[in-house]
């Protein structure tokens, strides 16, 4: 995964290097939304992430990811394994997964926390939202296997 420069503009990824690997598996990208800032890419895919208005980000790699996690992906999902050039076979993501796993969750939390501490960049929640309680900060991921 390789910052963009949009990353410059947002705080959010201020933690992430210039280059770092991440587990991957998906088949998916997307078209960064109007309006939002490019802030990844990887050789395979021109769009990793996007942040909006520095409180939804969108992406592809997933920090949440564990051991455990990559494990029931290698067991129930296997069949998505084919080869291709950006495409690892079971050993070897199963023996990388303790080593990217613990730095994957430092940079989520951290993501997470500039998330949760930025200024909005736009306008304060409705009194309603307000009342209800409603969240400032989103994280959706999610992986169905067939």
């Amino acid at each position: 995964m390789q910052r963009m420069e949009g990353f410059r503009a947002s705080g959010l990824f201020q933690d992430f290097r210039a280059s770092s690997d991440a587990f991957h598996w998906h088949g998916d990208t997307f078209a960064v939304p109007q309006g939002a800032l490019h802030v990844a890419r990887s050789a395979a895919y021109g769009s990793q992430a996007f942040v909006h208005e520095d409180r939804l980000v969108g992406r592809l790699f997933p920090l949440e990811s564990t051991e455990e996690g990559v494990e029931r992906l290698l067991r129930h999902c296997s069949d998505e394994i084919t080869e291709g050039p950006h495409i690892q076979d079971s050993k070897t993501i199963r023996n990388h997964a303790p080593l990217w796993s613990p730095k994957a969750w430092a940079l989520l939390k951290n993501l997470l926390d500039h998330m949760a501490i930025s200024p909005p960049a736009f306008p304060p929640a409705s009194r309603a939202a307000k009342r209800s309680g409603a969240s400032k900060v989103a994280l959706f991921s999610f992986k169905q296997c067939s």
